[in-house]
């Protein structure tokens, strides 16, 4: 597989996280986001684990066996013609958006009273099965605002305070999902399956209606999405493509589902099929944006740049996508040359979510082109105070760092640089810094054994070759240099040191014309 394709992916692997969970109350009321949990969360034995899990139950086995243990046999969906009629599984009933209390709960919100809109979701709550426990709704408007503290103390107050209800459960098994946290995701899914599958027998006793009863339908729905993007996470792509074929038999008018579909068959290079669900997903929701992103994603990996341009999403309406959506986003751009317009769509998305990490992470990334290096260092402390465990935002700060020409700040980022590849000594993208502070520290040897193994990996990114050209131009190896400089300048891509590359390639065939102009004279 390309690397270009490899990169592309990881810019957009928690996409699919991110579209699979949506709660119906909201789909056509609120934009929603997911949390990126930090990695001192792994260390918490949260509340939930603690309370409605500590029954000694072994993790679920194999990828997607959450999913498997879900009783769809009692589910009749309501008919449908099309993949754009009306299904049960779909959405919610429009009753549910004309809720009295839930409007005035949103609108207790928005006026920052969010106990009062606690009170009025429990209140609709109880009055309509439809809907999910109130601190479910709350968690979702929090997440929506990016306070994901607020959200994840509210799904576990509605665990607290409605442990037989599957959806919190499943929101937190989202959240967990979307950190990495595979196991704890298992045993959240496992758990709020058991509770669906009884909620679905206690529906039937009742008299269950699929053509009226909407949420068991949803949240079983949920559950495939959820073990697809488990699946995924496992690397399980074909189980995860079935999973979701499955999701779009049981709701074949949910674009998430269709996206996510898309996405999984992507990587696994089926490229007709993957456009084909992207289009399903658009012609679902013409203003999916993230299945606009996607198959620009798809298409410039496949060299087809004109079209690929032709998705992507107007930068005025992207200042509701998710950290992953707007990095990948501005990556494209910056891969583009096209800095103007990722500048004003990182400034533009860094205002309106100025607690992201990943906001304030791109603009110290385009500071870094840009050379501005104190003000990229400003903007990566930022992230790192937003979020301590932001790879791009470590990484970025040493860059900021160390090409200062400051001796202090040169320390300083050595003992990061120093610290990142301790971590993960394989690593190519922790090595390189570290390799090239020692380099400045006048410690070429230690330098050069730690580039040596790039070179033979044959996974010399365009930044990394610049750094071994300038080696090898130093060491007076004017040839090697030129290869370098060649392989980082001949890649359709861009990077913060690109203008130095031409600078330094110019250099070398001024040197190199008279020198020949020397032997021949």
């Amino acid at each position: 597989m390309r690397k270009t394709f490899l990169l592309l992916l990881l810019a957009c692997s928690l996409l699919l996280v991110v579209l699979v969970v949506r709660d119906y109350q909201f789909r056509t009321a609120v934009k929603q986001q997911r949390a990126d949990s930090s990695a001192s969360e792994e260390q918490k034995r949260d509340i939930i684990l603690e309370n409605a899990l500590a029954k000694g139950e072994e993790p679920a086995t194999g990828p997607g066996s959450p999913a498997l243990a879900l009783d769809l046999s009692k589910l009749q969906p309501a008919p449908h013609t099309d993949a754009t009629g009306p299904h049960a599984s779909d959405a919610s009933p429009a009753s549910s958006l004309g809720d009295p209390e839930l409007l005035k709960g949103i609108d207790a919100y928005m006026n920052g009273q969010p106990d009062q809109a606690y009170d009025l979701f429990e209140e609709a709550h109880r009055a309509n099965r439809h809907l999910a426990p109130g601190g479910v709704l709350l968690a979702l408007l929090f997440s929506n605002s990016g306070k994901y503290e607020s959200m994840r103390l509210y799904l576990e107050k509605a665990v607290k305070e409605h442990p037989n209800d599957p959806e919190a459960f499943f929101q937190l098994a989202g959240i967990s999902l979307n950190a990495g946290r595979l196991v704890e995701t298992q045993l959240l899914l496992a758990h709020g399956v058991e509770l669906l599958n009884q909620m679905i027998t206690n529906w039937h006793e009742a008299g269950y209606k699929p053509e009226t009863d909407y949420r068991i339908a949803w949240l079983a729905g949920e559950v495939l999405a959820l073990s697809a993007g488990l699946e995924e996470k496992q690397g399980e792509l074909p189980k995860a493509e079935s999973t979701l074929r499955k999701l779009t038999d049981l709701a074949p008018g949910r674009d998430d589902a269709w996206l996510s579909l898309g996405y999984v068959l992507m990587r696994q290079q089926k490229r007709d099929e993957a456009q084909s669900a992207f289009d399903k997903a658009h012609l679902l929701d013409g203003n999916n944006l993230s299945a606009w992103l996607l198959m620009a994603l798809l298409l410039e990996d496949e060299e087809q740049r004109e079209d690929a341009k032709k998705y992507v999403p107007d930068p005025v309406e992207t200042t509701s996508f998710s950290d992953k959506e707007i990095d990948a986003l501005v990556r494209l751009y910056i891969k583009w040359s096209e800095m103007q317009q990722a500048d004003r769509l990182a400034d533009d998305y860094h205002k309106a979510h100025m607690n992201s990490a990943t906001g304030w992470a791109l603009l110290g990334e385009l500071a870094l082109y840009r050379h501005e290096y104190e003000h990229a260092e400003t903007a990566f402390r930022s992230a790192l105070l937003a979020d301590a465990q932001c790879q791009a935002a470590r990484t970025g700060l040493i860059w900021a760092l160390i090409d200062q020409g400051n001796k202090v700040k040169l320390k300083e980022g050595y003992n990061l640089a120093y610290a990142e590849w301790q971590r993960d000594p394989d690593d190519a993208e922790a090595t390189v810094p570290y390799a090239w502070t020692l380099y400045l520290m006048g410690r070429q040897e230690e330098s050069e054994a730690l580039f040596a193994p790039l070179l033979e990996s044959h996974q010399v990114s365009p930044g990394t070759a610049y750094y071994l050209a300038e080696i090898a131009y130093a060491k007076g190896n004017l040839g090697l240099a030129v290869n370098f400089l060649d392989l980082a300048l001949n890649q359709d891509t861009n990077f913060p040191k690109r203008e130095a590359a031409e600078e330094l390639r110019k250099l070398i065939a001024e040197k190199l014309e008279a020198e020949q102009a020397n032997d021949n004279p």
